[in-house]
């Protein structure tokens, strides 16, 4: 059963003036750890791959504030979850101990697609849970 539906739509070149003004310190407030290693790498080697890598990172996360039905509000927050990739490419969202929390006392799953192109970033999520768990937390 769908639990919530989140998607964002990112402009890349707002990326590009935010790094443009603020260097790295916008991506370190978007970014987890592991994302800001990936985000420097791809940055230093083209800018414009740092720049849609940081977009569909920054759209994910807008994407799952909305599935979650909280926005950027308790229990999420932008360094509670990084948007991963596993070695065939699939993206998936990593929680922190307090997001992953909230999800299990929910028996939600997290379901994440991404896409962009030179001007456009785009997430897509869906938040699933059973029948029996969405009953039980609606008591």
């Amino acid at each position: 059963m769908i639990f919530g539906i989140g998607t964002d739509i990112v402009q890349t070149s707002r990326m590009h003036d935010a790094i443009a003004r603020h260097q790295y310190r916008f991506a370190d407030k978007i970014l987890g750890v592991d994302e800001q290693l990936v985000f420097r790498m791809r940055y230093d080697n083209d800018p414009a791959k740092g720049e849609r890598y940081l977009a569909t990172r920054f759209a994910a996360k807008e994407a799952l504030s909305k599935a979650m039905r909280t926005g950027f509000r308790e229990p999420m927050s932008w360094h509670g979850v990084q948007l991963l990739n596993q070695d065939t490419g699939m993206p998936y969202f990593l929680f922190n101990e307090t997001l992953s929390s909230w999800f299990g006392e929910r028996g939600l799953v997290a379901h994440v697609s991404i896409s962009d192109e030179k001007e456009y970033a785009l997430a897509f999520v869906i938040l699933e849970t059973s029948a029996a768990s969405l009953a039980m937390n609606e008591k």
